[in-house]
């Protein structure tokens, strides 16, 4: 683990073999050496560049660990404008819920949400993780990549 904003507390690894990739708990296999951001907390946020080749709306899909028994919920920001938010995704832990490797389930959710890029170019994307239980205040998982899939295109 390596923290690249220590007096916040997010940190950086990536995807091992025993807990990552070949634990077999996966709902979604997973890569292995697949650098990640962890460890998160509830207001913690991190900056995207995004690439806009093609203006139009994107579905987006998440890769993700969130072990608790409650979903977790994020926001997504475009150029500083709230385009999603507070998305959804469901917990990725199936089973024991003490299981200590529950931060390693990884899951891909698919379609939960579209953002409209209307520009090309370098696009600044701002993700922040929330909680729908606002005492929560521990680690709320693993956030590995967004995929942007085009859906339409506007019409000009």
């Amino acid at each position: 683990m390596c923290t690249f904003r220590d007096t916040e507390a997010v940190a950086i690894s990536y995807t091992k073999p025993c807990c990552d990739v070949d634990a077999q708990k996966n709902r979604v296999p997973q890569t292995l050496k697949q650098i990640y951001t962890g460890w998160t907390r509830p207001g913690q946020w991190m900056n995207y560049t995004v690439r806009v080749d093609s203006p139009g709306v994107y579905s987006i899909n998440f890769m993700y660990t969130a072990p608790f028994p409650l979903s977790l919920e994020f926001s997504l920001a475009l150029n500083n404008q709230t385009v999603v938010d507070k998305a959804t995704v469901p917990n990725s832990c199936h089973g024991d819920q003490s299981d200590g490797l529950r931060w390693h389930r990884w899951n891909k959710i698919m379609n939960f949400a579209e953002i409209t890029f209307p520009d090309t170019g370098l696009q600044l994307l701002t993700f922040k993780v929330t909680y729908p239980d606002p005492n929560q205040r521990d680690d709320l998982g693993n956030f590995d990549y967004i995929e942007f899939v085009p859906k339409a295109r506007p019409q000009r």
